[in-house]
């Protein structure tokens, strides 16, 4: 008989599904989906800047490297030590890919062989722009995907108490500008972790 009663209220649970999630709940959920869709495009985000800054790198040849392929390689280095550990979210500005060129611009000898093979693939850096537009409308899709299955899930008044959370979901879902885009995902996941 107790077998029989676990049984079935096992396949009654299977028919119906899980218990209903609170409110609480749908958003965490929504914001550990957002934290880690956040999570691989800065990986993916890093790996294509490896591949950009090593290519660039080797492309110069080993009688005319200095000090700007150091700097390259060091970027590179780092970077994966960074990827390695997972410690990407704390990873300094002046290791980033942006200010790196800044500095190589700046401090490479522009009468050097090693600059002109250098500055020329800084400056040409189209193809990497795409890569990284790609990677960030690949997260703006899924990110809008992940918000249309869940605000329908949610009460009024839970809308009400999100309405912040929601407002910038929602300002971020419409736009189109890449440059906005992150830091719009950054104030999203503070805001939703402060509130929830």
């Amino acid at each position: 008989m107790r077998c029989e009663l676990i049984i079935s209220l096992l396949i009654l649970s299977l028919a119906y599904g899980a218990p209903p999630k609170s409110q609480d709940e749908i958003i965490d959920q929504f914001l550990n989906y957002a934290e880690a869709l956040h999570a691989v495009k800065i990986h993916n985000g890093l790996q294509i800047s490896i591949k950009f800054v090593t290519d660039l790198a080797n492309s110069v040849p080993a009688e005319h490297r200095g000090p700007g392929t150091a700097a390259l390689q060091e970027y590179i280095s780092r970077t994966k030590e960074f990827l390695k550990h997972g410690n990407v979210s704390k990873m300094s500005d002046q290791y980033t890919l942006q200010n790196l060129f800044e500095n190589l611009k700046e401090n490479l000898d522009p009468t050097s062989k090693e600059s002109e093979i250098i500055l020329p693939g800084i400056l040409d850096k189209q193809e990497l722009t795409a890569k990284f537009a790609e990677e960030d409308e690949k997260v703006h899709t899924r990110f809008g995907e992940g918000a249309r299955q869940i605000l329908p899930q949610l009460t009024r008044d839970t809308l009400i108490r999100a309405s912040e959370l929601i407002y910038l979901m929602g300002k971020y879902i419409k736009s189109e500008k890449l440059q906005e885009h992150e830091d719009l995902y950054k104030k999203i996941l503070a805001v939703g972790r402060y509130y929830f």
